[in-house]
């Protein structure tokens, strides 16, 4: 795992190097490095950022790395960046592909349960409710539209209102 570790930040850092990406120079942690704890946490801890944190200090890789709330600022900073770093390693996956098969999944990301739709504060629209067939069930959120590849590697999304 500590070998796949240092392939993923390699290839965030190179990503970020062909956007022409400049960090200010007094941060310790890179954002290719954030990007890789976010992606190592989504691979093997079930999405746990604290036990990925944890892996990669005691394993000494990223000895720096930030506390769980320094990181969960800095996560949330970089919101855009993170996306578009997605966007760029999709398309390389796709370039790489080489059997250029891929299946299309969508569900729905709720932002709130139906019995809490009138005290959101995110969504105020009616655009925003929707149905899952697959699921029988109403939901008020978002749907999501994910491209992977035959192996389950994600390569786009997208996310759209119900109505519009």
């Amino acid at each position: 795992m500590v070998a796949k570790t240092v392939a993923i930040y390699t290839f965030f850092d190179d990503i970020l190097k062909s956007m022409s990406y400049k960090e200010p120079k007094t941060r310790k942690v890179t954002d290719a490095e954030v990007a890789t704890v976010i992606l190592i946490a989504a691979m093997y801890f079930g999405g746990n950022i604290e036990t990925s944190i944890h892996f990669v200090r005691s394993t000494g890789l990223m000895p720096d790395m930030l506390s769980k709330s320094r990181f969960n600022r800095r996560m949330h900073c970089t919101g855009e960046l993170l996306a578009e770093l997605f966007f760029h390693t999709g398309e390389a996956v796709k370039s790489l592909n080489i059997s250029h098969t891929y299946a299309i999944d969508s569900f729905p990301a709720a932002v709130c349960h139906n019995i809490r739709i009138r005290r959101n504060r995110m969504l105020k629209d009616e655009a925003y409710r929707g149905y899952c067939a697959s699921k029988r069930c109403y939901f008020y959120g978002f749907k999501v539209h994910i491209v992977v590849t035959a192996d389950g590697i994600p390569v786009e999304y997208t996310f759209r209102r119900q109505r519009s």
